[in-house]
């Protein structure tokens, strides 16, 4: 049997395992079941509790995917899975977030040893590198696990186990249709070997997603006036612009949008210089973008002397996502005129519009005067003149290079590529000593990367074309004017006017004016040459996490008993950890190199870079150590009472060191009713990149603004370690063919090391208004001056002369260690043989959670209040949610060969209890009170001669969609499902 530290070989918790989710006679098919929770081989233990589930279970579940199953189980909340950008930079990679607590404060193992994190993950595992086709049953421990497990077991631990004998060779497949998509497929092949010796164990699997757009869901795509946060944008292509009666900063003070916004699918809003023209990315997205995906696993046990044995395993995972799609181009946050108060301007900007945010385009650009001849009544007589001797700038708040005309060079969206690919390996010794000692020595080495390829529009190349500069051989400023003369030679214009743009990409209807303005000038024609010169070669931005695991455990039994027959057993042990996080960037975004929007330029007023969105950052390099020492004691009190004592110190490095204890005990009340508890101490570390003193640059929706703006996330050197103390009281009833579990759980969590957002620092800071009152100073002694200086707006780092919501370019969000959370709830399990009916077999069954309340501390940041204490339970906030209700019901009918399920899946309703949405004054309230998800799905299972299983199944069997959200995506992709129907077809065969 298995003995492993995190997880050592021992017999099961047989009867939790009895009373989980999974019917009894499916557990009764666990060969070997490894006890999560306890370094200690011995009796059957229900002390702690875990839910154990066979694969031969999940196969009569409809074989879920592994972001299935974790979206699935009630204790989990928020998972990150759906293959879309909506994850940052980790699509198709899925989390654990068990209590809804994050993904980084989830315990994830496999075989009982660690994985690598995946930082852009939430600092969580991705579960989708796990080996399908090797795992023979997953154990979830529901309850804090730093005694036995040392750093992030505050909500508990999923341990996936492989198979430990399995013979043969077995091959299986899986195709689900899912409407207006190629559908999902994936395969498995295994093959195993088990003889005296020991065993031997072979997998490989492959998968694949395909893309699945926004707008083939009718439930996808909402009208501004409906659902304003479901991928609208004030900042639109065709844009808005400024121009005015003088080339000064307030000249340039009469706003006006591209008269082609509503024939290419704008809407117009606002008037003025808040005039826009609203730009809907929807229709752009992918709700599921295609990836493909690939595991490789092989494990070995054999005995080398007597009963000592050798393990060994290896695992090679990874997934692709060749063309994640996103918006046609991002609006730009970065400006070439901003560097010319330290005098690096290289651009012949006409004088006095150096302080000004944005893109200077002349008075001679042909696509502007195409546009002001076909539109003459669409400007005043003064903006036409004022335009003719002045030119214009591009709003910062109105205006992006591609829009509705999709991106030139795609036709639709903007493409990356990214892909993760994990490496890991993992081997042990164990045995007997003298004086029945066992021992157990074991090492773990893993790294998982992930490698994004992109590319985005430079700032001078941007500002070069737009004045009639661009191409690759122009060389603005030269001495030849052959290769300096705007539009002449090889220089380029780029035209961002409704004039440059041959159709809606989406709707694909005619844009009327485009044939009339190439009558007029060839030139408003963008060449594909103009567009591949703003985008920047493709830059690859790689992350590594490394993990290298240590151990030694012994274990044995004590010449004591109490009143029990069994004797005290014990287990103590060390473990060394050494972890790194690494980060390498491509010199056009590393802010060490090139700080400034010119390439070679290092001394500007505001570092940002040289892209026009996402800017500069740091490359990080970080090492950490831990060193570990833990004991166990398994004492049977009496035959019905036994308690089980459990401590660990962690020694930190420079971060401290800290000790956490846990007692659990176990009273067999009846022969049918048993009852548990526990209470210990957790942990978690902070992150080595949260304590740094780099940064990453992501991009958002700020709801206040409806526009993308970058968030430059920057980590804390000064963080401390989170703490938690964790209770959990239950029983256990098990009564003829009744099985139950009831268990009601606290966690008392201080310290949580989280960040500000943008959306709260922005309603604070602006008012439930947002314009009217603010707190912008000139005053560093006023207590609102330091939450300013997170601001970047036009005229710099909080700057009091343009402090306003409508000037803002940028937000600094910060880690700190900041809420504190209290919470109480309740799991239950339970399943229920009936008579025979019809020669069958029936039962039925489910698993809960109920929420009884989730109370966090006020948030605050620079000693302002963000957010109020609350009780968030049973609300969603920007994305993540705590849904009050969540289970899983089931009645199965099992006759020979044939197996045939009902499952319902529910998930409770919610309150969108975002103040920047659904402020008191908002009149239109969609979307504040998202709807109760209950999906049920049919699954069908016969087994046929030749050893052949067929699986038919039909998930979200009416069809249901997922309910309505004020997000990206129009739905909670952390909770619902976007996929609506799916017929599933497995077919598995054994040789």
């Amino acid at each position: 049997m298995r003995s492993s530290h995190l997880a050592a070989g021992a017999s099961a918790l047989a009867l939790t395992a009895m009373l989980a989710a999974a019917p009894a006679h499916a557990q009764a098919e666990v060969e070997e079941v490894v006890v999560t929770g306890t370094l200690i081989g011995g009796a059957p233990t229900g002390a702690i509790p875990v839910q154990v589930f066979s694969s031969a279970e999940l196969q009569k579940r409809g074989d879920p995917t592994p972001l299935e199953f974790v979206k699935n189980l009630p204790a989990v909340s928020n998972t990150v899975g759906e293959a879309n950008r909506i994850n940052g930079q980790n699509s198709g990679a899925v989390t654990v977030n068990l209590r809804g607590l994050g993904a980084s404060r989830t315990l994830v193992l496999l075989n009982g040893h660690r994985l690598p994190i995946v930082q852009s993950a939430g600092s969580g595992v991705d579960v989708a590198m796990i080996p399908t086709a090797a795992i023979g049953r997953v154990e979830v421990l529901t309850d804090g696990a730093a005694a036995t497990y040392g750093s992030d077991a505050i909500a508990g631990v999923v341990n996936y186990i492989t198979k430990s004998n399995f013979e043969g060779l077995e091959i299986d497949a899986t195709y689900n249709a899912i409407r207006k998509s190629a559908g999902d497929w994936s395969a498995n092949i295994a093959w195993g070997k088990v003889g005296e010796w020991g065993n031997v164990l072979l997998t490989a699997g492959y998968k694949h997603r395909s893309v699945l757009q926004q707008d083939e869901r009718d439930w996808g795509l909402y009208p501004l006036t409906v659902n304003p946060q479901s991928g609208w944008s004030a900042n639109g292509s065709p844009g808005a612009y400024l121009t005015g009666p003088t080339r000064t900063v307030a000249g340039f003070n009469q706003g006006f949008v591209d008269p082609g916004c509503l024939a290419l699918g704008g809407v117009l809003t606002g008037t003025g210089n808040s005039a826009r023209c609203q730009f809907y990315q929807g229709p752009f997205n992918n709700l599921v973008d295609e990836i493909d995906g690939y595991q490789v696993y092989g494990e070995v046990n054999f005995f080398v002397a007597d009963e000592h044995r050798l393990h060994l395993e290896a695992l090679a995972a990874g997934h692709v996502v060749p063309r994640e799609v996103q918006n046609p181009s991002y609006a730009p946050s970065n400006y070439p005129l901003a560097v010319t108060a330290g005098g690096n301007n290289p651009f012949p900007a006409p004088a006095g519009t150096e302080g000004a945010r944005g893109y200077y385009i002349p008075p001679d650009h042909p696509g502007l005067q195409a546009l002001l001849a076909l539109n003459p009544n669409a400007f005043s007589a003064a903006q036409l003149a004022n335009i003719r001797a002045n030119g214009v700038l591009t709003s910062n708040a109105g205006w992006r290079p591609y829009g509705y005309s999709g991106n030139p060079l795609t036709g639709e969206g903007f493409h990356s590529r990214r892909e993760m690919h994990l490496k890991r390996v993992s081997g042990g010794l164990s045995g007997p000593l003298a004086f029945g000692i066992d021992y157990e020595v074991n090492a773990t080495w893993a790294e998982q990367t992930n490698e994004r390829i992109t590319s985005e529009i430079t700032v001078p190349n941007l500002q070069y074309a737009l004045l009639g500069l661009g191409g690759f051989g122009c060389t603005p400023g030269g001495t030849n004017p052959a290769t300096s003369t705007p539009g002449q030679g090889p220089c380029l214009w780029f035209n961002p006017f409704s004039t440059g743009m041959p159709g809606n990409a989406h709707t694909h209807v005619a844009n009327p004016q485009y044939q009339q303005a190439l009558a007029l000038d060839p030139r408003v024609a963008n060449s594909e040459e103009v567009i591949r010169y703003l985008e920047a070669n493709p830059y690859a931005f790689y992350e590594w996490s490394r993990i290298f695991e240590a151990n030694v455990v012994l274990n044995g039994e004590l010449p004591w008993r109490l009143w029990s027959d069994e004797p005290i057993s014990w287990a103590a042990g060390a473990q060394y950890r050494w972890q790194q996080d690494k980060k390498d960037l491509p010199d056009a975004t590393n802010i060490l190199k090139n700080p400034c929007p010119m390439l070679g330029v290092t001394s500007c007023t505001t570092p940002t870079g040289v892209l026009t969105f996402f800017g500069a950052q740091k490359p990080w390099d970080l090492e950490g150590e831990v060193w570990a020492f833990f004991g166990e004691l398994k004492i049977p009190v009496t035959d019905r009472l036994e308690a089980q004592v459990a401590v660990r110190h962690e020694d930190l490095g420079d971060i401290g060191s800290t000790t956490n204890p846990k007692l659990a005990i176990r009273w067999d009340a009846t022969d049918f009713l048993t009852l548990r508890g526990s209470i210990g101490t957790t942990f978690k570390s902070p992150d080595l990149t949260n304590l740094g003193d780099d940064f990453l640059t992501s991009g958002g929706v700020v709801s206040q603004l409806g526009a993308f703006r970058p968030i430059d996330i920057y980590n804390n050197p000064n963080l401390e370690p989170e703490t938690a103390t964790t209770y959990n009281v239950g029983a256990i009833v098990d009564v003829g063919s009744f099985r139950a579990t009831v268990d009601y759980y606290a966690i008392d969590f201080e310290g949580a090391i989280e960040r500000d957002t943008a959306a709260s620092m922005i309603n604070a800071f602006f008012g439930p208004s947002l314009n009217s009152p603010n707190h912008c100073t000139s005053n560093p002694q006023d207590p609102w001056w330091n939450l300013q200086q997170r601001f970047t707006f036009t005229g710099g780092v909080g700057d009091p002369a343009t402090c306003g919501l409508a000037n803002l370019l940028r937000t600094k969000n910060l880690y700190t260690n900041a809420r504190d959370y209290k919470i109480r709830g309740v799991d239950a399990t339970w399943s229920l043989g009936l008579p025979e009916i019809l020669g069958g077999q029936v039962q039925v069954g489910g698993d809960l959670n109920y929420i009884i309340k989730y109370e966090a501390s006020a948030f605050f940041s620079e000693g302002i209040e963000l957010q109020p204490a609350e009780d968030i339970a049973g609300t969603m906030n920007a994305g993540p949610a705590i849904p009050r209700w969540k289970a899983n019901a089931y009645i199965q009918y099992a006759r020979g060969p044939h197996n045939l399920r009902l499952s319902v899946r529910y998930l409770d309703g919610m309150i969108d209890n975002r103040a920047n949405v659904f402020p008191p004054t908002a009149t239109n309230r969609f979307g504040e009170k998202i709807d109760a998800y209950v999906p049920v799905d049919l699954i069908y299972r016969v087994e046929l001669p030749w050893e052949t299983t067929a699986t038919f199944g039909v998930l979200n069997l009416f069809d249901r969609d997922p309910p309505a959200a004020r997000l990206d995506f129009a739905y909670n992709t952390y909770t619902a499902d976007p996929l609506g129907r799916v017929y599933r077809l497995t077919l598995r065969k054994r040789f």
